[in-house]
């Protein structure tokens, strides 16, 4: 018995409503979004089209309205908007870069050329920045590629409790004392397959944002639990498969985060933070980090009462016994072997070669694949193994890769890469990788990584280098 209007959602204009009434009392029908309040006062969205009535006279005399809840399809619709934009700005990010791993390859690589040429305290002093300052870079890169595809690490099965036991331990002694530390953490959590080092990186990420939104202090919350989802429970989870999950929660009662900005906090070099305050990597590294982990990272806040970051990460039952790394091979010299170095990049083939060359081993080099291949194909040349970039103009290193074993079945090659990607060339060099004597390492790589890798698949072992982690 009370007027509609008790369900007004108060997020329209007055003008709104008046051409919606203008439309009507002119006898015509309106149809459009409406964002309205249930009985308890939460605000839902609908689609609603309202007729005008009239009686036998033709007077207007009453309204006949249709209405529809759309909140899970304008959510659904919003899910997609969202993965479309941040699949957008992953290719882009990863395109740059693949291109700035190039840059950086040969800076790292020539470090240790630097120090034999200039020994000597002085020498070593401005080596050591360019060094550090390369090295940043690789690390700002390295998260950049983070966020766009996802980096495979070692993936274990770990108890959260130890992770999150470990970052309250660091951040106790590190975050403003009044900054309350809780946690909530019950006694059945299900275990991960993760990464350690990667999401003790998302958590200290979140925690590090938490305390910045919380200047005057406040209460930071570390809570795990388990949950069971059914493939809609996020904006971000477009593609979660149903199942069990570990939720793992980073709250805060700070600041809050405006509703115009949640969609773009992921988004890297996004950031809200002062200059010279933050990059906007960290949030773009977690997500990226956490979708490689096949699950997802969701955020819900509101101004003036603080945020909360939820990551969701596949439970797995039981735990299986991980390898044990095996020790990192010593920097051998070779006994002449030749190398053949394909590469693109000029500064990439010259300093690979002098760095080999000085390891001990006979250096051809190649400018392309087609070269590679002449090389290759020349009767006694004794090729031991062959160095590959996988994107170059023209035939891309994993069809030269094919050709080169055809030449010559079971030659050992290592290939390198700026980034691996799930579709085109990177597709095919997964594919390849899986093959005995073949090899992968990750630009930007330094001397003692290639000389490495070089030494192992000369030896007949496995290859899978990731890029400098910077110091």
């Amino acid at each position: 018995g009370q007027n509609p209007r008790i369900l007004n959602s108060n997020l329209h204009s007055r003008e709104f409503y008046q051409e919606m009434w203008a439309t009507l009392k002119r006898g015509e029908i309106w149809s459009g979004e409406v964002q309205n309040r249930r009985k308890g006062g939460a605000v839902y969205r609908e689609h609603m089209t309202i007729a005008p009535a009239r009686d036998p006279a033709g007077t207007l005399t009453y309204f006949v309205a249709m209405k529809q809840d759309i909140t899970e399809k304008k959510q659904l619709e919003l899910q997609l908007l969202r993965a479309q934009r941040m699949e957008g700005i992953g290719m882009l990010a990863g395109g740059i870069a693949h291109d700035l791993n190039n840059v950086l390859s040969p800076i790292l690589l020539s470090i240790e050329l630097l120090r034999m040429r200039f020994p000597g305290e002085a020498g070593e002093s401005c080596i050591n920045s360019i060094e550090s300052a390369a090295r940043r870079g690789a690390g700002v890169v390295r998260q950049v590629l983070t966020f766009a595809r996802g980096i495979e690490g070692e993936r274990i099965p770990l108890r959260i409790k130890d992770v999150i036991r470990e970052l309250a331990s660091m951040i106790d002694e590190t975050f403003p004392r009044s900054i309350e530390i809780r946690r909530s953490l019950p006694a059945d959590l299900p275990l991960v397959l993760a990464d350690a080092t990667q999401l003790h990186q998302v958590l200290l990420n979140l925690a590090v944002n938490a305390r910045d939104a919380m200047p005057d202090g406040g209460v930071l919350t570390l809570q795990a639990d388990r949950v069971s989802l059914g493939g809609t429970a996020s904006p971000f989870a477009i593609a979660t498969k149903p199942g069990a999950y570990l939720r793992i929660s980073v709250r805060d009662t700070g600041q809050g985060i405006p509703p115009e900005l949640l969609d773009r906090i992921f988004e890297p070099f996004f950031t809200t933070k002062a200059p010279g305050k933050g990059t906007g990597l960290g949030l773009a590294t977690a997500f990226g980090i956490v979708r490689s982990h096949g699950g997802f990272l969701d955020v819900k806040s509101t101004l003036g009462v603080g945020t909360v970051f939820e990551v969701y990460l596949p439970a797995i039952i039981a735990p299986s016994q991980p390898a044990a790394a095996p020790a990192p091979p010593a920097l051998s010299r070779g006994t002449g072997q030749t190398i053949l170095v394909c590469d693109d990049e000029e500064f990439i083939r010259d300093i690979s070669s002098e760095i080999l060359t000085h390891a001990g081993y006979n250096v051809i080099c190649a400018t392309g694949g087609d070269e590679a291949v002449k090389l290759a194909g020349k009767p006694g040349q004794p090729i031991a193994l062959v160095i590959m970039d996988v994107m170059m103009p023209g035939r891309t290193g994993d069809v030269i890769a094919l050709e080169l074993r055809r030449l010559r079945p079971g030659l050992p090659l290592l290939f390198s890469t700026g980034m691996v990607s799930d579709s085109g060339p990177e597709q095919s060099l997964r594919e390849q990788l899986s093959l005995p004597a073949t090899g992968l390492l990750t630009k930007p790589y330094d001397e003692k990584s290639l000389r490495q890798a070089v030494h192992r698949l000369l030896t007949g072992q496995k290859v899978d280098s990731k890029p400098p982690i910077p110091h």
